[in-house]
């Protein structure tokens, strides 16, 4: 009897975890979509929070740097809402799973018409001679280059890792 419950409990805890994964996914999505939500402003908020609300559960200090009224009035294409946030929850995703990082500092800044958007962690950096089993990595290059934009990854052994998207406007 208690061989069955655990494993309703089990079952009841990744239907609990699928339903809000599902749920999350459906409100970014709504969010994405709507037009508001297309100027640079409204976008490093919405990585700014998810940021602060994730990693706050954590023992990870993060630090936002960067966002200014003025982002209000820089569009960014169609559909590069969902891209770039999804592209830093990939980037905070691989900090919270592989980095084994006490702190994490996002920047966003803006120079000469290229918006450039850091994520840096302190952590053990992306070991070379370990197997990389995700997509974490190919996801952010893929997601920043369907936006027109370049990300730039580079990690040394224990000295962190730096995710740097790049994107130029006119």
């Amino acid at each position: 009897k208690k061989a069955e419950n655990d494993e309703a409990l089990v079952l009841l805890s990744k239907i609990g975890d699928n339903a809000n994964r599902l749920y999350q996914g459906t409100k970014d999505f709504i969010w994405a979509i709507n037009p508001e939500h297309d100027n640079l402003f409204e976008i490093a908020i919405r990585i700014k929070d998810f940021c602060d609300e994730t990693l706050d559960k954590t023992d990870i200090r993060f630090v936002c740097e960067g966002i200014s009224d003025d982002f209000t009035q820089i569009k960014l294409p169609m559909g590069a809402s969902r891209h770039l946030v999804m592209l830093f929850k990939e980037a905070r995703m691989n900090t919270l799973k592989h980095a084994q990082a006490t702190q994490v500092r996002l920047c966003f800044k803006i120079e000469k018409h290229q918006l450039q958007v850091i994520w840096q962690d302190n952590g053990i950096g992306i070991q070379a001679n370990k197997p990389n089993n995700g997509n974490g990595l190919a996801n952010i290059r893929s997601r920043s280059e369907k936006i027109g934009g370049n990300a730039e990854i580079s990690s040394k052994n224990n000295e962190g890792t730096t995710v740097k998207f790049i994107l130029t406007f006119i």
